[in-house]
């Protein structure tokens, strides 16, 4: 569910942290993460295919992100769009549901092994619940549409550059 988290993690931000000048970028790398960490992991190592919440989906992992990049960046502007990327691991954590698989996410506290049984939790109902996961793509799909029809075109056009979209007033009809 890749726009869910993409666009789920862009209205968390902006309403927790209030920040329109935020590298969309470095968050959406980072809401991503997880999954492009985890699911090619679980493929080489022959979990099943719903199986895929490992290592990526740990609040180790999350903390070694947040920990690398406080260590590494000084603060101020080189810093920012890197804490971005990191606050967008904790998010998919969250839109994950591993609060319901405390085994996966307090890895290795409560043990080394990973069970592939399934992912569990609120991903795993939305997975058995059709409709659920696909309308939750749909609101983050429209979701991130207005923010991107309703950012200054200035923005737009340097969104490659800056990754910064700025939501100004809704276009009159």
């Amino acid at each position: 569910m890749p726009i869910w988290h993409l666009g789920a993690s862009v209205f968390l931000f902006r309403w927790i942290f209030r920040d329109p000048r935020v590298d969309l970028r470095f968050l959406a790398l980072g809401a991503l993460a997880p999954d492009l960490v985890d699911v090619p992991l679980a493929m080489a190592l022959g979990f099943p295919h719903d199986a895929h919440r490992l290592w990526g989906h740990t609040l180790a992992a999350a903390g070694l992100v947040m920990a690398v990049v406080l260590l590494s960046r000084r603060r101020g502007r080189a810093r920012k769009p890197w804490m971005a990327l990191s606050v967008g691991v904790f998010f998919h954590l969250l839109l994950d549901g591993m609060w319901a698989l405390p085994e996966t996410l307090l890895w290795p506290f409560l043990g080394v092994a990973f069970t592939p049984t399934g992912v569990g939790g609120l991903a795993d109902l939305w997975g058995r619940v059709g409709w659920w996961a696909l309308a939750g793509e749909v609101v983050a799909g429209v979701y991130l549409a207005l923010i991107w029809a309703w950012a200054p075109p200035e923005d737009r056009a340097g969104f490659r550059s800056t990754g910064v979209l700025r939501v100004g007033e809704p276009p009159s009809l």
